[in-house]
């Protein structure tokens, strides 16, 4: 459970036991299967929707800034060439394959991880690769079936809806006039984004970009200057004209995690992401009485709205710090009746007190965080 701890037992055969061969991986809920040109081309086994085009790999070269990305206008992108797939793990509880590509103009050989696991449609990806290449920018494609128009990412506090013209490409209208800066089709992420019934989640690849019917996930963009003049997507400096050789991280060994899910609902999106993310959990490994039957779980704080989340709980001495959210358009009621009616504060983020709770109710409006102090006996 969320804040506590659960014994286990040993589990029975797993009852949804993934299957591996050369090039498939599945279970009862999708099915991927890696196609000679090394994408996926994904089939939810729940609703029968078919995904393809996901996950190609490509490179464009770059004249940006550490402030703004910029293609070089007249250069071709290049995908990356697949080579070989290799089963890693065959199952039943996880299955693998090692996806083997390379660039054709650069020396730069990736390998993608891609797993699937037992009991869940979340697809998750690791790619290695060691740069080699100053001046360009690797992105993972994931292609939708119609123009890409809109996107809803996690932000720091609650989800952001964000529109695009998939048809404007920013290379036609380089350059730019002075003091002026090109609109982007790009912007961040915190855990996931989801997009035309599909959901992407990162950990700590933090900018996507939209163009036609795809969605991009950069994974490294070099760079060898704090700001430029002559980007061509920006007509004036953003900052000093520093340089920042290291931006272009050469000969550094990348590995990037993330994940894939079919459909997108956004309060299935924070629960997924925890998911993706990983939960700690304390086992109880002591043998107990006969006469005392064994604690199966415990859940430190609890309440009875799934719709409200935690994001962050600091103790502080005698008193514990619950940061909660409602990712929800509507205010979200909750309870936590294992305190007593004097025992709550809210506090804001400089962790000064808002308000005495005079019960253990709390109402949170909609994408809304709100934190509470909780008194420790």
């Amino acid at each position: 459970p969320p804040h506590g701890y659960q014994t286990l037992i040993t589990p029975n055969p797993t009852p949804d036991p993934v299957k591996v061969s050369d090039n498939i991986l599945e279970n009862s809920h999708i099915q991927v299967k890696v196609t000679a040109q090394g994408d996926l081309h994904i089939r939810d086994l729940t609703t029968h929707e078919e995904y393809t085009g996901i996950h190609q790999i490509w490179r464009n070269e770059e004249q940006g800034d550490s402030y703004n990305a910029a293609p070089v206008q007249g250069t071709a992108p290049e995908q990356a060439v697949f080579h070989h797939a290799q089963i890693v793990y065959q199952g039943p509880l996880k299955g693998c394959l090692a996806l083997s590509y390379a660039f054709p103009n650069i020396k730069m050989p990736l390998t993608t991880f891609v797993s699937l696991d037992a009991g869940t449609s979340q697809l998750t990806f690791e790619t290695h690769f060691t740069n080699t290449t100053p001046n360009h920018k690797i992105q993972v494609f994931f292609s939708t079936t119609s123009p890409l128009q809109e996107v809803t990412a996690e932000g720091h506090f609650s989800p952001v809806n964000r529109t695009y013209d998939p048809n404007y490409h920013i290379q036609d209208h380089m350059p730019s006039a002075k003091q002026t800066e090109l609109p982007v089709q790009s912007g961040a992420i915190q855990r996931f984004i989801g997009f035309q019934n599909q959901t992407l989640f990162t950990e700590g690849l933090t900018e996507y970009e939209v163009e036609d019917n795809v969605l991009k996930l950069t994974l490294h963009r070099g760079f060898d200057m704090l700001s430029k003049n002559d980007t061509g997507v920006r007509g004036s400096h953003a900052g000093p004209p520093l340089e920042t050789p290291e931006g272009q991280c050469l000969h550094r060994t990348f590995t990037c995690r993330y994940a894939w899910q079919p459909g997108f609902e956004i309060s299935s999106a924070f629960h997924q992401a925890d998911w993706f993310y990983g939960a700690l959990y304390g086992f109880d490994r002591t043998q107990e009485s006969a006469s005392k039957p064994p604690v199966t779980e415990k859940s430190f704080f609890s309440w009875e709205n799934s719709q409200i989340h935690s994001t962050a709980i600091i103790p502080k001495d005698n008193r514990w710090h619950l940061r909660l959210v409602n990712p929800t358009q509507d205010p979200q009621k909750m309870t936590m009746p294992s305190f007593s009616t004097n025992s709550l504060k809210e506090i804001d983020l400089n962790e000064a007190t808002c308000a005495i709770l005079k019960t253990p109710q709390v109402e949170i409006p909609a994408y809304q965080i709100q934190t509470l102090e909780i008194q420790v006996k």
